[in-house]
């Protein structure tokens, strides 16, 4: 048997269960050939498969030294050592990567993420502006490194690069994809800008053409066949939103159809029992287009916009004679191909149409609906408040936010910062997603707008969702951050007992708070200003018998509000809906 196929037999032995058959192959192969490079990164595979990162470092040594000159030795070595804590040798090893396989962006990126989990965010960023250099002529350097810096909160950094990318590349949409979203999180954008940004994304993806005529039929009553786009009808926080309304909506006036372009996994078959389903993740543009032909859609909703795993460009040109978005992007689409845009009267206000391509159709009510997961645990009191509420003191406050850290910039870290100076005692409870360098970038950036590290506790990912959930028992405010606030987990936060203030901005990214709030009957937690922002927070911190009431009520009133109310909230969709094809079929409003 030849090196290749020992290997082969190992890598068999340990994906079924045999990791000491696995060994024992390699050992065997070692005693004849005992400075083969590949078969002692072989047996660090099995080692780190088996999870003995020990053992995996110290077979991946030996090969690096039998072949120094191999990239890949260098950086799985240094991607153990990170594992392993060990941040220096991991950079010094990707360092030696990179050096072997300049070409290598993997390695560059790794290398960048270390350096973030260090707190050298000048190394990181001088390694990924020599990657740009090293690999001239690629608009994917510049977008991966301007999402790696988003990822990790540093929004500045990521909106630097993704411009410099555009400018390079005016026409490639991977990069204008990502300038628009970094936008979103940014403090100080231009509309105007933002919205030109958006356009120019539109352009570059339209593959031309007015699109085939559509030989729907102008009934302004007839049962419409409505066709939902989105990557989403999966585990994701946009399928809480789906559910409640899918499940109710009138299907003898609605042919309901899911369009599901993400992964399928088990809540992929949940909405298989709400409507028809197809699963289209490995679908092109035109099979998608071809689907939408053969079923006869009037109505096509984009739910994703130019977020993650969007199919936006399926409906460039279009898959049905009226084209709608909602949910899952905070701006418009810029495509004269999308007819309209579902908000409502507090997200876009008259006026908002001057930053929209398509029309808007605002609801009476909530732009969206938020079905309560089954795996919701009960509310609980924190440690604090459970103390008061039994007649004791109230101990130190805790503030909490469990969004992405990608939408707490500038201005609302000096309103936090500011808030736990107001209430003495208080802590900051941050809960993160798992990417290197997302605390030191926080903690930077919390320092420098004038925080105390020191009072920030964190919590890490949760893949459990009810043990995500019970991470709320340890809030007892929580902060909806801004520009760019929350919007699942606001939802999340009240439907646990914990109040959130939030902050009525400018623009839709800003106003989904109070959006939310307004409809769940706590206005009064949304403030005007980043000064009364701070007033609310600290005001309902100094008075535990208010938080404690409100604790005891919040769920409660947010499951009887408009925001839980699928019902309602599917008859108002489909009115809109009606309105938008009746406005085809030449109907007056």
């Amino acid at each position: 048997m030849n090196v290749a196929a020992e290997i082969a037999e190992a890598h068999r032995l340990v994906l079924g269960g045999d990791a000491s058959g696995a060994r024992a192959t390699l050992e065997r192969a070692l005693q004849r050939a005992p400075g083969d490079a590949r078969l002692m990164h072989a047996r660090a595979q099995i080692e780190f498969h088996v999870g003995d990162l020990g053992a995996a470092e110290s077979w991946l040594a030996q090969a690096v030294l039998a072949a120094p000159g191999e990239a890949v030795l260098r950086s799985d070595h240094a991607k153990v050592l990170w594992g392993l804590g060990r941040l220096d040798a991991a950079a010094a090893g990707f360092e030696a990567a990179v050096r072997s396989a300049p070409a290598d962006l993997e390695a560059r990126l790794n290398l960048a993420q270390v350096h973030l989990e260090r707190g050298d965010f000048s190394g990181a960023w001088a390694g990924l502006d020599d990657a740009v250099r090293a690999l001239p002529g690629n608009p994917e350097v510049c977008r991966r490194w301007s999402e790696f810096a988003m990822r990790a909160g540093e929004v500045d950094e990521a909106m630097r690069i993704a411009r410099r990318g555009v400018a390079a590349w005016p026409r490639d949409v991977g990069l204008l994809v990502q300038l628009a979203s970094t936008m979103n999180f940014a403090d100080g954008v231009d509309p105007g800008e933002h919205v030109g940004v958006i356009k120019r994304l539109a352009a570059a993806a339209g593959r031309g053409g007015p699109g085939r005529a559509f030989p729907n039929t102008r009934d302004p009553e007839k049962r419409l066949t409505v066709a939902f786009l989105s990557p989403d009808f999966r585990f994701h926080a946009c399928a809480f939103f789906l559910a409640g309304l899918l499940s109710r909506m009138d299907q003898s006036r609605v042919r309901v159809l899911a369009y599901s372009t993400g992964r399928p996994d088990g809540v992929t078959s949940a909405f298989a029992q709400l409507c028809e389903l197809r699963e289209m993740s490995e679908w092109t543009h035109s099979q998608i287009a071809s689907a939408a032909e053969q079923d006869g859609v009037d109505i096509a909703v984009d739910c994703a916009g130019w977020s993650a795993g969007s199919r936006l460009e399926a409906m460039i040109p279009r898959l049905a004679p009226v084209q709608v978005t909602y949910l899952g992007w905070p701006h418009t689409t810029g495509s004269l191909q999308i007819d309209w845009r579902i908000v409502d009267e507090v997200t876009d206000p008259p006026g908002a149409e001057a930053w929209a391509t398509e029309k808007l159709l605002r609801l009476g009510r909530c732009f969206v609906c938020f079905a309560m997961p089954d795996h919701t645990p009960e509310p609980a009191l924190s440690a604090s408040l459970g103390a008061f509420a039994r007649g004791g003191a109230m101990g130190p406050v805790t503030f909490a936010s469990f969004n992405r850290l990608e939408k707490v910039q500038g201005a609302a870290l000096r309103a936090w910062a500011t808030i736990l100076r107001r209430v003495p005692g208080s802590r900051l409870l941050i809960k993160a997603a798992p990417f290197s360098g997302v605390r030191a970038s926080f903690e930077r950036r919390f320092a420098a707008a004038g925080g105390e590290t020191r009072r920030v506790d964190w919590t890490g990912f949760e893949m459990d969702p009810a043990a995500h959930l019970r991470a709320f028992h340890r809030a007892d405010i929580a902060l909806d951050p801004f520009p760019y606030n929350g919007t699942t987990t606001t939802c999340e936060a009240l439907l646990m007992g914990v109040p959130v203030v939030a902050l009525r901005g400018a623009s839709h990214r800003a106003r989904v708070g109070a959006s939310l709030l307004s409809s769940a009957g706590m206005g009064d937690l949304v403030a005007g200003s980043e000064d009364e922002y701070v007033e609310i927070a600290a005001g309902l911190a100094a008075d535990p018998a208010r938080l404690l009431a409100l604790h005891q009520r919040t769920r409660g009133a947010m499951l009887a509000s408009p925001v839980c109310d699928a019902t309602g909230y599917a008859r108002e969709f489909e009115g809109a809906l009606r309105a938008s094809w009746r406005h085809w079929c030449g109907v007056a409003p």
